[in-house]
């Protein structure tokens, strides 16, 4: 027995922080591109993206991968796609209730979310793989009880 939780669940509380680690990565890049300081804001905005990001991800990302496991297609793939496309999904449903009272959703503003939204869910999709599905040994991580061997 082992002290670690499921490495599902593990994954499910580490992968929706990867879109902060990214952005926070992309402030850096910029800020030192620049050569001026991060702004003052940017741990706001970070809050920002961890609260959508667990939000889109228990509502919109968790109940996909079990379908995607229930019907046998949870592969790389299947997951990256529904990753960007659930990524956009949840950043346009947020930015809908968040400014709907003073816009519409343009053209201009569908491109934008469409480019923060995907990689922040491929972000999401590719951190939940490394760490829940992906077979880091196959001798030691396999499903089928043969192969595990019997100590003499």
């Amino acid at each position: 027995m082992t002290l670690w939780p499921p490495r599902n669940v593990l994954a499910g509380t580490l992968a929706p922080a990867a879109p902060v680690l990214l952005f926070f990565v992309l402030f850096v890049v910029l800020a030192a591109w620049d050569g001026s300081r991060l702004a003052s804001d940017t741990a706001s905005f970070l809050g920002w993206v961890a609260l959508v990001s667990y939000a889109g991800f228990v509502l919109l990302g968790l109940p996909t991968v079990l379908v995607l496991r229930r019907v046998g297609s949870l592969k790389l793939w299947t997951l990256f796609l529904s990753g960007a496309v659930l990524g956009t999904i949840t950043l346009s449903v947020f930015q809908l209730l968040l400014f709907w009272p003073y816009s519409s959703l343009s053209p201009e503003m569908i491109g934008n979310i469409a480019l923060w939204g995907a990689p922040a869910g491929v972000s999401v999709a590719i951190a939940y793989w490394l760490i829940g599905l992906m077979r880091h040994n196959n001798t030691v991580e396999t499903d089928r009880p043969q192969a595990a061997r019997r100590s003499l």
